[in-house]
């Protein structure tokens, strides 16, 4: 076929649609069937439509491409020609052979050139194998890896994708607990896009104990791991890839308490007008003062006070009086 002319340069992507378990296996097979017979090729292209499948009326599947986007950045043919004649005219005694077009979208080959620009994506997932989500904090930013494990592979680790949160800081302080809760619920929505299903096993870089806690305590992670009923794991395998989690050490217990503890009661205070961040405490019969300056909203005020205080008492115990509710959310 010869090569087709382009409107743009740049790469199309459309993501794939997320699809139910029983058409992602037929469209598995479709390809795989593609593959094995020449008229499909791996490729790394930065080009991606989605495809699907549809189940005829004798109980096949078809494989269907949305070439929507491709067709519209892709010069125009002009009109077509018809150089046969209206089969009402044809002699009754020739040999006639119909053929579908869509059949024909995958038995004509495409111009090397332009092959990429035809590429989709589907996932190579062995059925048989479960799908694991491990989790990883390198440089406490946690990372989700979908991913299925086997010890008889080469190597043991086949990845489907890489899961990243946003990078792009918030304006309010986020614990790393919420983070990891946060990616969890993304690693789930993509399973269920990839496979139609929740992974079976989640494996977390983290204490039992440590996590016991923080889901007794915590609504974000009750709320990411609502409805999963796949095992939750706390040892990462030995893999190389793996090992820069087991390298981070950090506590997902928060050092505040629900109840007063034995110590001081430090009052914080700052005001957006002044600037002026103020902490206060009474030692025996006198009262004794910190004072600093901060310039911005009267929340970063208020944050600094806080900061002072915990700056001035980190070996001791306090209980901490604000009337800032951000401050009193961050320290929990």
């Amino acid at each position: 076929m010869p090569p087709l002319r382009w409107l743009v340069d740049r790469p199309i992507w459309e993501n794939q649609w997320p699809l139910p378990h029983d058409k992602l296996v037929a469209l598995r097979e479709l390809v795989q069937e593609q593959l094995d017979q020449g008229r499909l090729e791996p490729s790394t292209s930065p080009w991606n439509t989605p495809v699907f499948c549809i189940k005829k009326k004798s109980g096949k599947w078809r494989l269907l491409q949305d070439l929507r986007k491709i067709n519209a950045v892709m010069e125009g043919m002009g009109t077509l020609q018809a150089v046969m004649p209206l089969p009402t005219t044809l002699p009754t005694d020739w040999l006639v052979l119909v053929v579908d077009l869509k059949d024909c979208f995958f038995t004509i080959p495409l111009h090397p050139n332009d092959r990429p620009k035809f590429a989709f994506t589907v996932y190579r997932i062995e059925p048989s194998i479960d799908v694991t989500v491990f989790i990883t904090t390198p440089d406490l930013h946690p990372t989700g890896i979908i991913s299925q494990w086997n010890d008889d592979w080469t190597d043991p680790l086949h990845i489907l994708e890489w899961v990243f949160l946003p990078h792009q800081l918030h304006n309010t302080v986020t614990s790393l607990f919420e983070l990891i809760a946060r990616l969890i619920i993304k690693c789930r929505q993509r399973c269920l896009q990839l496979m139609g299903a929740d992974p079976s096993k989640i494996i977390l870089p983290v204490q039992r104990e440590e996590f016991d806690w923080s889901y007794a305590n915590n609504v974000s992670l009750q709320s990411a791991l609502e409805g999963f009923s796949g095992q939750i794991t706390y040892h990462l395998p030995s893999h190389k890839l793996l090992q820069v989690a087991k390298n981070t050490q950090f506590s997902l217990r928060p050092k505040s308490s629900q109840e007063p503890v034995q110590g001081l009661t430090v009052f914080t205070d700052g005001s957006d007008k002044t600037g002026k961040a103020i902490v206060t405490w009474q030692d025996g019969s006198e009262w004794q003062v910190l004072e600093s300056h901060e310039d911005g909203s009267a929340q970063l005020v208020e944050l600094k006070a806080a900061v002072m205080a915990f700056e001035t008492f980190s070996q001791e115990p306090i209980n901490l009086i604000t009337d800032s509710a951000y401050v009193a959310d961050i320290t929990q």
